[in-house]
Order: structure tokens, then sequence, then C-alpha cells
């Protein structure tokens, strides 16, 4: 029933159904759901952080199978999953805070910096990629979708699941570039470079993106873009300044310009639909991350405007 998802969510699933029943044959013999699921937990989670999403899509796989095996297969209804509670139980709580695990955006100075310095030391095509991702916001597996017409830029989807797999989620989403103070229509300017030919992506990057359709999936795109990034010393440097950095911060970048960064901020429905999700995901994942100086400055402003 699961043959639609793509090789590499199949073969987690896989996993995890092999998991819940080599618990099921472990003795003493698990004879309820419950015991089944605290059995898989002992075997399966020594190295799971607790709280972690690991645990949380092993035992909803988990749960899921044995909810096929009741009500599709005829197993005995006592092997129903137990409640949320339990389930939440075996996933426990993280000794990391919510704010501890958000990922913190390249700020628009840092990321002119590490254009400045790809320009300089001759990575062309490596500036290409990360100005692309950056001044967009595009999720770098995004590269291998990116289309251009009538001189305006569009990416695909890069996701395969039951949602979007529909004509409406399939449609091209149009991208605009956010500028970065002192370098107006550099995002348009990197995009009509792209549609030139005369930079291309790095050769390994292009290399996984013809594999694409062979793979069925886009995650190795994602991974190459972000091996060719941590390779590189001046990212390093960044990433000691800046604890908690990743090749996504250059997403997460795009949001904070949008919100943060001009007089005219744009509303968050509008970034969400920019970078291809939903308004409450915008929210939960990029409108949570802050720092001192950003709440100094917005108590500034604040206050500025109740003595005026």
């Amino acid at each position: 029933t699961q043959a639609g998802l793509r090789s590499s969510t199949l073969a987690d699933l896989t996993t995890r159904v092999n998991r819940t029943l080599e618990a099921l044959k472990s003795r003493p013999c698990p004879r309820d759901g419950g015991t089944l699921l605290q059995r898989y937990a002992d075997k399966f989670f020594a190295n799971a952080p607790a709280g972690g999403v690991g645990r949380k899509r092993n035992l909803l796989d988990a749960s899921r199978f044995l909810i096929y095996a009741v009500d599709v297969c005829g197993a005995p209804t006592r092997f129903k999953p137990p409640s949320k509670a339990k389930i939440n139980e075996l996933i426990g709580s993280s000794e990391t805070t919510t704010a501890e695990k958000l990922t913190p955006p390249v700020k628009p100075e840092d990321l002119a910096a590490l254009l400045d310095q790809m320009a300089a030391d001759g990575e062309h095509e490596l500036h290409l990629a990360v100005g692309l991702v950056g001044l967009y916001g595009l999720r770098p597996s995004e590269l291998a979708v990116l289309s251009i017409k009538d001189g305006r830029g569009y990416v695909g989807s890069v996701k395969r699941n039951s949602k979007t797999m529909s004509a409406k989620a399939q449609q091209a989403r149009p991208i605009r570039a956010l500028d970065i103070a002192g370098r107006e229509g550099e995002g348009e300017r990197l995009l009509q470079l792209y549609a030139s030919g005369l930079v291309r992506l790095p050769l390994s990057l292009r290399n996984q993106i013809a594999m694409v359709k062979d793979k069925n999936r886009f995650q190795d795109v994602g991974a190459e873009f972000a091996q060719k990034l941590e390779r590189y010393k001046p990212w390093q440097v960044l990433k000691a300044r800046n604890p908690g950095l990743t090749p996504y911060s250059l997403r997460h970048g795009y949001a904070w310009r949008a919100h943060c960064c001009s007089t005219n901020a744009i509303h968050p429905r509008i970034t969400a639909a920019l970078m291809g999700h939903n308004v409450a995901t915008h929210l939960k994942h990029y409108g949570s991350w802050t720092d001192e100086a950003s709440l100094d400055a917005g108590v500034e402003l604040f206050n500025k405007g109740v003595h005026v």
C-alpha cells in the first residue's frame, strides 16, 4: 500500500516494519500493542535522543503498521497502538530547548561578505549556487528544478508525498530575490547569469541534479550543496562566529530579511508563498528565531515612536 513513496522513504518504512517484527519475536513475547512498542523502544532507541524526530518517526510508522495489521490483516485488537500519552512517554523529552534547536539565519552583511569572498577566490560556480539559494530563499535541492521563463525565475516541487503530488502542488512556484543593502539587483543579475550559461553550478552539483530522475529523490542535491559549502574555509570561519549555522541558514536568512531588514517588511503570508510553504510552517520554523541585538533594535524603534 506504500509502494508510491520515494525510494528513501520506503527504505526507512521497511526498516521500521522489520524492527516491529523483530520486537514482536523477542522474548518474553509482547502480548499487546503497548508492550510491543515498549520493546521496540528498548531495543532500538539506545542511540536515539529523547524527544527527537527519530523516535517520533519510528513509533509513528510502527503504530501505522499495527493499525494495518489489526484493521486489514485480522490481528487481535489488543495489538492496536497504545494511547498518545503512552507513545509520548516512549518518545521522551528533549534536554535541548526549542530555542536552542532553531536554525539561525545568515545575516545580510554576512551573506554579502561571503559572496564577495567567493568572487575574490575565483569560486564563481559556488558563488552562483550560494547566491541563488541565499538571495531567493531556495531550498538547496530546488536548484535541481530551477527554470527561467520570460526572464523570471520558477522552481518546481522537490517533495514527493500525498500532499505535494496534486496538480496544484506541482505548479512551478515563482521566486523573487530580496535585496541586500548596497547590492540592489544582485539576485536578478545572478538569475540572468544562470540563464545565460556563462557560469554554471558546480560540476558535482550538476552531476547530482542529472541523477535525480533515476534516483527519484532530491536529497542528494541538497547534500552535495551542503558538502561543497562546508568545505569552503570562509564558511567555516563564519560558522565559528555563529554557532548553529548550517547551509540551510541561507534560506532562513531570506525570511529574516523579509521581516527584519526593511522599513517595508513583507507580510508572513507573502513570504511563505515565496518560500513555498504555508503560513503555519513559516511562523513555526522561520518566525521564531531572534537574537538580543534584534530585540534591542525593536524596542528602540518602538520607543522612538512613542516619544515623537
